[in-house]
């Protein structure tokens, strides 16, 4: 049985997020002092259906500290084996919400594992901003699949991956390379399907993990045939960034539909730094306000600085913009910035950067915080452009059919 978690990211002085740089304690810092980066929660998970390998799944994310931007959530699909366990497969779902200080939302959701894909798993919800900064996980239910006779899998236990020193190392675990280093993904793929299948590799890079943005890679793959009933070994070169940070690498197989997905995080070497998050004390200003912008980094870098750029929603300065110096040996990893709002701002953007010490810009985000009240809005305008668009269709294909009956 998976246990359930309620992730609250109270950290001493650094970012636990998978493999990423983590800053010196400062030593000036007290031992038991916690720095709150994020506290949001995944909770109320209830499995409401399943019918064969599809799940109904509802929960609610809720957020107490800070309004936090772009929250998106996914499905795991998590194998448990004698050798560990492995995320056999994964969804993210496209919507990204703004969540004020002390709210929550609930959301129903529908995961369809591949339907080849059978024995004992057990499904998780997770949720993390759009920069890739996880923000809570949980757990749902154990659950069986029975599977299907038609289609291919990738053998999730059996996945590996390989750098060109020849370091090995699971998928799980993932590698640290040099930028000039290749990897190569070792996999067993399982054809079910009765006739020999021929299956298209597909790769997909993310930064940071399974949330951050993807990165174009142009990267094409010849099909591969794979007889049927058979469990063949599978290797491919997979396309490895040359600009230091965290990646997660994501294959797949096309071909008598799509198989599950097994992903990989790996560590391109070198000066990197980032900004995974940034969190407001409200949603809008009035003139004469102060703001408070908690900025969360990180950085392999001892000296960076981080500038900070409030704006409306129209794209207009609601203030200076301020900089600061950062050292990751002295300072904590979420640093705060309060602004006097000159003119009201609605709906901020935070545009953040993290240069090195010759000014050179490491990293870029901007994160967009939208009222509730204007998400309901956008939600209300694109159900009545999709309703207006089926009363346009309907209404041609009546006037079309009057016109052809009458012509006759």
């Amino acid at each position: 049985m998976f246990k359930f978690f309620l992730t609250t990211l109270l950290l001493s002085t650094s970012v636990v997020f998978a493999q990423a740089p983590t800053p010196a304690r400062p030593d000036n810092l007290p031992e038991d002092k916690l720095i709150a980066i994020a506290n949001v929660n995944i909770q109320n998970i209830k499995l409401l259906n399943q019918e064969g390998n599809t799940f109904t799944i509802g929960f609610d994310i809720t957020n107490t500290q800070g309004v936090q931007s772009g929250v998106r959530y996914g499905v795991e699909l998590v194998q448990k084996t004698k050798d560990g366990q492995f995320v056999a497969d994964r969804m993210i779902y496209d919507e990204a919400i703004t969540l004020p200080e002390q709210s929550s939302f609930s959301r129903t959701v529908v995961y369809r594992a591949p339907l080849v894909l059978a024995g004992e798993y057990a499904l998780l919800i997770s949720a993390s901003n759009m920069q890739g900064f996880p923000l809570g996980i949980a757990f749902v239910a154990d659950v069986t699949l029975t599977g299907a006779t038609r289609g291919v899998s990738l053998m999730a236990d059996t996945c590996t991956v390989l750098s060109s020193s020849g370091i090995r190392a699971s998928v799980t675990a993932g590698l640290q390379v040099k930028p000039e280093e290749q990897i190569t993904f070792s996999c067993s793929v399982y054809n079910a399907d009765g006739t020999t299948v021929a299956i298209t590799p597909r790769v997909i890079t993310r930064i940071r993990n399974a949330y951050g943005a993807e990165v174009e890679t142009n990267t094409r793959y010849d099909a591969v045939n794979i007889a049927p009933g058979i469990t063949e070994n599978f290797t491919i070169a997979v396309p490895s960034q040359k600009k230091p940070g965290m990646y997660m690498t994501s294959v797949l197989l096309d071909g008598a539909g799509t198989s599950n997905t097994i992903s990989s995080p790996y560590i391109v070497r070198g000066p990197s730094g980032s900004i995974v998050n940034t969190d407001l004390d409200n949603t809008a200003y009035r003139k004469g306000d102060t703001a408070r912008v908690g900025v969360v980094w990180s950085s392999l870098i001892f000296n960076t600085s981080a500038t900070v750029t409030l704006k409306d929603r129209t794209g207009r300065l609601c203030t200076e913009s301020q900089t600061r110096k950062l050292d990751r040996e002295i300072d904590t990893p979420k640093a705060f910035f309060e602004f006097n709002i000159t003119r009201d701002c609605a709906e901020p953007n935070v545009e953040a950067a993290l240069t090195d010490f010759q000014g050179v810009v490491i990293d870029e985000v901007t994160f967009n915080f939208e009222s509730g009240e204007q998400a309901q809005k956008r939600n209300n305008i694109l159900i009545s452009t999709v309703l207006g668009v089926l009363v346009l269709s309907v209404g041609g294909a009546i006037w079309y059919y009057k016109k052809k009956k009458h012509k006759k």
